[in-house]
């Protein structure tokens, strides 16, 4: 898959504008008055004032930058630096759905979206996505906004965190925060959601005093996050033991061969099995390979189409899900809005920790 493709979004929702016209009408004054107090020209009675900025505040008015860049015909171009959509059991393709249906919803005549695959097992393809994007580009050709899944060790993301600040881009961080700045975030906290899982491991094990958390890769952040919390919760709670299997980058047949032997040491103890990212599959299948005559609990991460029947048969126990075309459409929308009419942009917006079950996974929606 190449590094980098380009998506025209053309036209835009007038619906989303509010204008002075509409400040006006809520507070009863004329477009002079208004035109007053948003640019501090003039005298205004302090009651007038203070129902006209009521009504901006009431309505959410920005100026409409937007507009005035289009009169202008100022383009806006936002790059997404996302893993590539395969991996993870084809998680990836669930937030850029998200990412695409924003863009598409605001359909800014004005805005260029621009994408970047990397390999997210493999440092060197992310620097060279890095490369792509500003190697050779000043301030002028660099994005006007970022969209980045930082699923990378810290000092990639300490990289990519030098390059934003050099070329003061407009950015926001999906499923992963950019650790060491102050990036928006729009995802899960992923210490909540290993406790949860902490707490279903306690609820479900059915013999076996040990349990196991699976981390595949070692340079992702926020799955190490839920596997420490994970096995603080399981501390608080237990003597058993706990066993982090953190398996080397590999093939998800690698992975589930090395499953196989690392779950097989641990033997019949075993009670309860963690997956801390998308591919409770390969969990699921390690755990029949070994074939131990009692049900070992596994518990996953996000409602993909194959976790989803595994759940049907019984052979998942419950999913964790952190809605991943939410937070593409949710971090693609506040970025958009943010550059084409200077809107703030949340600290950060929280995805719930959300529990799926046999007995409820049909009635989820496809918003997984």
């Amino acid at each position: 898959m190449p590094c980098v493709g380009t998506l025209r979004i053309s036209g835009y929702d007038e619906d989303l504008v509010i204008t002075v016209k509409d400040i006006a009408r809520r507070a009863g004054v004329s477009l002079g008055t208004v035109d007053r107090v948003l640019h501090n020209r003039g005298k205004v009675a302090p009651d007038t004032e203070a129902r006209v900025r009521e009504a901006v505040k009431s309505l959410s008015y920005t100026p409409n930058i937007h507009a005035r860049n289009l009169s202008q015909g100022r383009v806006f171009v936002i790059t997404v630096l996302i893993p590539q959509l395969e991996s993870d059991g084809g998680y990836w393709a669930e937030p850029y759905r998200g990412i695409q249906r924003a863009f598409a919803r605001l359909n800014m005549s004005n805005l260029e979206v621009r994408t970047s695959f990397f390999n997210r097992y493999n440092e060197q393809s992310f620097a060279d996505c890095l490369d792509s994007i500003f190697g050779a580009c000043d301030d002028v050709l660099a994005p006007d906004g970022l969209l980045v899944a930082p699923v990378v060790s810290i000092d990639s993301q300490r990289t990519l965190a030098a390059h934003i600040a050099q070329h003061n881009i407009a950015s926001v961080a999906f499923d992963s925060r950019l650790h060491g700045t102050d990036v928006p975030f729009v995802g899960q906290d992923p210490r909540q959601g290993g406790r949860v899982a902490g707490r279903l491991a306690r609820l479900m094990r059915d013999g076996g005093s040990s349990v196991a958390s699976v981390t595949l890769g070692r340079v992702d952040v926020h799955l190490q996050e839920r596997a420490n919390a994970f096995r603080e919760y399981w501390a608080e709670i237990s003597s058993g033991d706990i066993h982090d299997l953190s398996l080397l980058d590999g093939s998800e047949e690698e992975y589930r061969d090395e499953l196989v032997t690392r779950l097989s040491e641990i033997g019949a103890d075993l009670g309860a099995v963690f997956m801390t990212n998308a591919s409770a599959d390969l969990l699921a299948q390690a755990v029949a390979i070994i074939g131990i005559r009692r049900h070992i609990p596994v518990i996953g991460y996000d409602l993909l189409a194959q976790n989803a029947q595994l759940l049907r048969e019984g052979r998942i126990d419950a999913i964790i899900s952190q809605r991943p075309e939410t937070q593409g459409y949710e971090a693609a929308h506040m970025l958009a809005r943010h550059l084409a009419f200077g809107t703030d942009m949340d600290a950060e917006i929280l995805m719930p920790v959300e529990i799926v079950l046999p007995e409820n996974v049909d009635s989820f929606s496809s918003d997984r």
